[in-house]
């Protein structure tokens, strides 16, 4: 009668704690398998190879690997970790693993690589428009690999400039919603510098529109002519004609 009693109890024993492995989402086979399938030589040669990108200088990077289930065959010498040309090492990517020495393989294994640093965000809601005072933004650290490539980054990158769209209370700041404050603007008396084929002429003008540097203005010339040219410096248009 003991000995059922015993064998019962180490049946519940099994039962129960492969119970609770299973609703940790854990197996005896499989604890921690997405990370056993790299070699701690290779995930050390991954690390080194994103890390010294050139567009990693100065950040922290952290990479996970997505598929668990990829295992790779036995190299009996390095393995070479490339990607391909002009890809930038950021958020998904797939990195070229190539073994070169036997019979050799190539695999493509596809990691995510998290790249933290700081970036700027608004304090308040931004008009179109509004030119940005540093206290209007705020410096926090988070993934920029989520964030689009023109993120502003420091809070000197926003200050001075213009929104061109309404930005939200709390928001990242991309390049592309700024732009340099105007350093003409309508009415204004400009340099004006015309340049054609073989000479040049300046002179004066008014300025029929507003804009910053390299920016396109319509400009009004002594004997009416209302000519396009670009600005060139604060009060300085130049002129361009066929």
């Amino acid at each position: 009668m003991a000995q059922r009693f015993s064998i019962r109890f180490l049946s519940f024993r099994k039962a129960f704690f492969m119970s609770l492995f299973m609703s940790l989402g854990l197996t005896f086979g499989t604890l921690g398998y997405a990370q056993t399938q790299i070699p701690l030589s290779l995930d050390k040669s991954i690390r080194q190879f994103v890390s010294k990108h050139p567009t990693m200088a100065g950040l922290k990077v952290d990479i996970e690997y997505i598929d668990s289930k990829i295992k790779l065959p036995n190299c009996a010498g390095p393995i070479d970790v490339a990607l391909p040309a002009r890809v930038r090492p950021w958020g998904r990517v797939n990195l070229q693993l190539r073994c070169q020495t036997g019979k050799g393989w190539f695999i493509s294994l596809p990691i995510k690589v998290l790249v933290f640093g700081e970036y700027v965000l608004t304090t308040k809601f931004i008009n179109s428009g509004y030119r940005i005072s540093p206290a209007d933004v705020r410096i926090i650290e988070g993934d920029l690999s989520s964030l689009p490539d023109d993120v502003v980054r420091s809070i000197n990158e926003a200050t001075g400039r213009q929104a061109v769209r309404a930005i939200q209370a709390g928001s990242y700041i991309s390049l592309n919603n700024l732009k340099e404050p105007s350093v003409i603007k309508v009415g204004d008396r400009v340099r004006v510098q015309v340049i054609g084929a073989g000479f040049q002429a300046t002179g004066e003008g008014i300025a029929q529109s507003s804009g910053s540097i390299n920016e396109i203005i319509k400009v009004k010339l002594p004997d009416g002519q209302v000519l396009q040219g670009t600005i060139s410096s604060p009060g300085a248009v130049e002129i361009n004609v066929n």
